[in-house]
């Protein structure tokens, strides 16, 4: 059994990034930001980057019933460059190896399962794939993104970022609360619910994150679960060894490989 969610992130550890931005609120006596108004500047962040790199290690935990718990490890890295460039590789604990090129124009994407290999056909590039991507990041895990059960019918996390943001859940963000996280870190934490929903949460998102910079490091989101319409609770770790902020990525990272490979 293989859960994936569609919320998020995308996804965390590690100080090699360079910084992202610095904090306007720094040496001076401003008010507090909201948890809203960091929201937002994660999201800007994301948004007004030219280039996003970053590495994770992904962990779920499915309650498939009182006594059997489910777990899944991944772990990848995603890359996001200018004109909606993308590349994306997902390992498994599985032994799958997923892998994902966007040339800005045309999408390759292959599926490797132990030695099988099972090729995706080349597609258009979805318009608003990239910027929405990069949005999607500040409230989606990285495998959220991509394994969205909602594209096709289909788990293959190739599929379901080739075709960000077309056939997505509709979320409604509510940022809640801010507190200290240790070692310099904050923790903002969300609730989300999906369009049209009731009026409960349906997840609850802890977002770790360097105040100086907005860079997120690590998420956990908890899906409660819904016993009445048979949906399992849901815990899911993503931590990101490396975020990091316009670096100088090679046009060649975005070559599409050979038909022949």
């Amino acid at each position: 059994m293989r859960r994936w969610l569609g919320f998020s992130l995308f996804f965390l550890l590690g100080c090699s990034s360079a910084p992202l931005a610095s904090n306007p609120s720094q040496g001076s006596a401003s008010p507090a930001l909201t948890p809203a108004e960091v929201f937002k500047r994660i999201e800007d962040v994301l948004e007004q980057a030219k280039t996003i790199h970053l590495t994770f290690r992904h962990e779920s935990e499915t309650q498939v019933t009182s006594t059997v718990v489910f777990g899944e490890q991944s772990s990848g890295s995603l890359v996001l460059g200018s004109g909606g460039k993308l590349f994306l590789l997902v390992e498994n604990s599985d032994g799958v190896r997923d892998q994902v090129v966007c040339n800005g124009s045309r999408v390759w994407a292959e599926r490797h399962f132990r030695e099988k290999r099972e090729p995706v056909p080349r597609f258009s590039t979805p318009e608003g794939l990239n910027s929405g991507l990069r949005k999607a990041l500040a409230h989606q895990s990285v495998m959220g993104i991509g394994r969205a059960p909602d594209v096709g019918g289909t788990d293959n996390p190739s599929l379901g970022v080739c075709s960000y943001p077309s056939r997505r859940i509709s979320w409604h963000i509510e940022p809640t609360e801010l507190k200290e996280g240790g070692e310099g870190t904050k923790i903002l934490t969300l609730h989300l619910k999906a369009e049209p929903s009731s009026q409960e949460p349906f997840l609850t998102e802890h977002l770790y994150y360097y105040p100086e910079n907005y860079r997120i490091i690590k998420r956990i989101v908890i899906d409660p679960g819904n016993k009445k319409c048979g949906r399992p609770a849901v815990t899911v770790t993503e931590i990101y060894p490396e975020f990091i902020i316009d670096a100088e990525i090679p046009d060649e990272r975005f070559n599409l490989p050979s038909e022949g490979k």
